[in-house]
């Protein structure tokens, strides 16, 4: 968002409303409840997806900057839209891009996990 409301703030005039204010202007805290996060997951895709579906109707020919192709990127890698057209986390079963090419940061997006032995390891290339 912080790219959008430097370069294009009138994508941002709808878009952002109270609701927004309340899920993205405070850390969030996960609940106990085991439904909780994927429901905070599911509702932070369908905001990325508006997001990025307003950045490119509104302008012909959008090139988007690099924080929304990382955005854009990260939402193909970790969700799918189903058959009544609602986008879901994906799940193990639905495929999942191999470990050595999944992005795991969206401030590096070189930056990727390696095992040595049989230690998890952050490793950034580039």
């Amino acid at each position: 968002m912080e790219e959008v409301a430097h370069t294009t703030p009138e994508l941002l005039d709808d878009l952002v409303t109270a609701e927004w204010g309340e899920r993205y202007g405070r850390p969030v805290r996960l609940c106990s409840q085991p439904s909780h996060p994927v429901t905070r997951l599911t509702q932070a895709g369908v905001d990325a997806r508006d997001l990025l579906t307003r950045a490119h109707q509104r302008q012909p020919g959008f090139s988007p900057g690099p924080r929304l192709e990382a955005l854009r990127r990260i939402m193909a890698q970790q969700f799918l839209v189903d058959t009544r057209d609602r986008l879901r986390p994906r799940r193990e079963k639905d495929g999942m891009p191999p470990v050595g090419k999944q992005i795991r940061s969206p401030y590096d997006l070189q930056a990727r996990f390696a095992l040595r032995g049989n230690t998890p390891l952050s490793v950034s290339f580039g």
